[in-house]
């Protein structure tokens, strides 16, 4: 599997091999949008099918089929992730998430078997008349609250925040997974990198992003607390079980802004890169032990 990051303002996927595949050449252009801003920011490719997660506003056309926002609105957008076929560029579906707020498809993965796709980015909590909107953000019609492993619905006390999440959609049909906000939502946290490493037939999951304050991440039966050690953003790099739940996470930083936009993994070493803001600011690449056994 080889993965490519796009950005385009016209929200496009690009098909264009350059060695035959059943003996035939695909070239083309594949223009997905509306009216509105239209964003594509991650793109995957396996033997048979090509991913595509971005924004979209207001409406969309996505090969053939209409998508809209799920709350409507001038200024909000929604997170959008597609599944094409590979060898004739026909869209095998489409999926559309988000809530009243600015919501970011950022980059898709997928596993090994191509069975699953990984979506991460970020949703807009924001507290808005007395109540937090990550009641109303939904995937798949399936409200973003009930993946917390807190009480249904519970209000959050509602700063503005953007809350990075982790979702686990079915190559076969499209069919929602799992969705989990990987941090509290009351927490400030992106997401913008991710990978996927099988073992023994279990998936495992890697993100990597930025975080303002002290921030929860959610296991499945229990909790880690990241320190900021600033009042500024620090990176941070977590793994996933395949349910979705964090196994581990880490941070670090310093005096300045610092954050992380890409992640891989070899074998059980996971490096990330991306900048460390102080005087100058500087890039850096860092590897974790990434413990792929249980």
């Amino acid at each position: 599997m080889k993965t490519i990051f796009a950005f385009s303002l016209l929200f496009c996927a690009a098909l264009c091999l350059d060695r035959p595949l059943d003996g035939e050449y695909i070239k083309g252009v594949l223009k997905v949008g509306g009216k509105g801003v239209d964003v594509s920011n991650g793109i995957s490719v396996t033997a048979n099918h090509l991913y595509i997660t971005g924004t979209f506003q207001h409406e969309a056309n996505v090969g053939g089929k209409k998508i809209e926002t799920i709350h409507g609105g001038e200024k909000n957008c929604d997170i959008f992730v597609a599944c094409y076929r590979r060898l004739d560029a026909t869209l095998k579906w489409v999926n559309v998430a988000g809530g009243p707020g600015r919501d970011y498809g950022i980059k898709v993965v997928v596993n090994e078997a191509d069975t699953k796709v990984y979506v991460i980015g970020w949703v807009d909590n924001q507290k808005r008349d007395g109540h937090s909107k990550g009641k109303n953000i939904v995937f798949s019609n399936a409200p973003f609250m009930k993946y917390l492993n807190t009480k249904d619905g519970a209000e959050t006390p509602g700063r503005k925040a953007d809350v990075a999440y982790l979702a686990c959609y079915s190559v076969d049909d499209g069919k929602l997974e799992w969705a989990r906000p990987i941090v509290s939502l009351e927490d400030d946290a992106r997401a913008y990198g991710v990978d996927v490493q099988t073992v023994l037939g279990k998936d495992y999951i890697y993100v990597c992003g930025s975080h303002e304050g002290n921030t929860v991440f959610y296991g499945k039966k229990s909790r880690d607390v990241l320190e900021n050690v600033n009042t500024k953003n620090d990176f941070f790099v977590a793994k996933f079980d395949s349910d979705g739940w964090v196994m581990w996470a880490r941070s670090g930083g310093g005096s300045g802004k610092d954050e992380a936009f890409g992640i891989t993994v070899d074998d059980s070493v996971v490096y990330i890169t991306g900048y460390f803001d102080g005087h100058y600011s500087n890039a850096y690449i860092a590897s974790y032990q990434g413990e792929a056994e249980d």
